[in-house]
């Protein structure tokens, strides 16, 4: 570079650093890369943010997925309580009233448990989520990868044997105060059998996905395949000599 006829004193140096900078900028910045579990050596080749969007993807979907459940059963549960209290008041014979008050009685614990059990899963899932923006990432990975894993392990608990065994023994504790208690059988063996067949619906229906989330993280298997499979909808049904609500539920 010349001034006049002269070299400018910056001339070759500022050309060279100009050079540089500019190669520098124009060159794409590198993924952070993050060790892979040892049970996952796929995942070595998989930079931190695609794994983390995979994860991020799972966790979402789960979170809406079993909130759905939970209020659409829960509610369906409160609604069956505050039904059968109401009846309470309208009716006057002696034995329905013990009926009612046992069947109000068990729609709401019913109706807790659908509300509070899910949140050991969605919680700890919620908790991660708010976290997603965290440095360094290879920590935030790894703390996702095992909230994962932790969730998933309490979601096949809580849809493997053990909720059948619960519901056949909560509807069996039924039969013992409506029956043993107040020598109710007939009412006992009614409200047992409804309720054993819509506690088996309700385990049957219960969201859970996790397990293959697993299974496809560990596979490296990233590609988005985290769609919800599952609809719900809740009508109001309405006939000539009855009314309730109509649970509609697409796979």
């Amino acid at each position: 570079m010349t001034d006049g006829g002269r070299s400018h004193p910056c001339g070759i140096a500022c050309a060279f650093v100009a050079w540089v900078a500019v190669g520098l900028a124009a060159r794409p910045c590198r993924a952070e890369s993050c060790p892979a579990p040892t049970d996952a050596p796929g995942l070595a080749d998989v930079d931190a943010e695609a794994r983390l969007a995979f994860l991020a993807r799972s966790f979402d979907r789960e979170i809406r997925d079993l909130d759905l459940w939970s209020w659409t059963w829960g509610s369906i549960y409160v609604g069956a309580a505050v039904a059968q209290g109401v009846a309470i008041s309208l009716v006057s014979d002696a034995g329905l009233h013990k009926d009612l008050a046992v069947g109000a009685v068990s729609a709401a614990i019913g109706s807790a448990s659908l509300f509070g059990l899910p949140l050991t899963i969605t919680l700890p899932l919620r908790t991660a989520r708010r976290h997603w923006s965290d440095v360094p990432r290879c920590r935030l990975l790894g703390q996702a990868e095992d909230t994962l894993i932790h969730a998933e392990k309490k979601q096949r608990l809580s849809a493997g044997w053990v909720p059948h065994v619960g519901n056949l023994a909560f509807n069996a504790g039924l039969v013992a105060v409506l029956g043993w208690g107040f020598g109710r059988w007939k009412s006992a063996a009614i409200s047992a059998g409804i309720g054993t067949a819509v506690g088996e619906v309700n385990v049957l229906t219960q969201p859970h996905h996790l397990a293959d989330a697993l299974e496809r993280y560990r596979a490296g298997k990233l590609d988005d395949g985290t769609a919800s499979s599952i609809r719900w909808s809740v009508a109001p049904l309405l006939a000539r000599d009855a009314g309730g609500l109509l649970l509609r539920i697409d796979f």
